[in-house]
């Protein structure tokens, strides 16, 4: 007999099931995302496999780092991608195409946020 500790290793928490519908969701599109964990095994980032998003006065440059390709190859790619931008041109130039939002409870979708209206003030607490 298992014990409740043996179970609870072998069920999957929340999060890997839901990363596990989201994926299956973008894969049947014919998307493949990419999934970063911090190394406490939370989550990071989810993204679009092969895609970065590049500030366009940088683009001839990352465009010299990626070796002028327009999609990289895969997920693994990505991170080792923005490594590289990150460690030659600094932080901030290029980032991942984010497909969610993480929230600290789950992924949620990653729309834009509206635009403020003219004259619309911040808000102030």
């Amino acid at each position: 007999m298992e014990s409740a500790g043996n179970v609870a290793e072998c069920r999957a928490s929340k999060l890997d099931v839901h990363l596990d519908l989201i994926g299956c969701a973008v894969q049947q599109k014919g998307a493949g995302i990419g999934i970063a964990r911090f190394p406490d095994g939370g989550l990071g980032v989810i993204y679009r496999e092969g895609v970065i998003l590049v500030q366009n006065n940088y683009l001839d440059q990352v465009g010299h780092i990626v070796d002028g390709r327009e999609r990289l190859d895969g997920s693994s790619d990505t991170p080792d991608a923005l490594c590289a931008i990150d460690s030659e041109l600094g932080p901030g130039i290029a980032t991942p195409h984010h497909v969610l939002s993480v929230t600290s409870v789950l992924p949620c979708p990653a729309t834009e946020p509206e635009r403020a209206h003219c004259g619309c003030q911040p808000h102030r607490r």
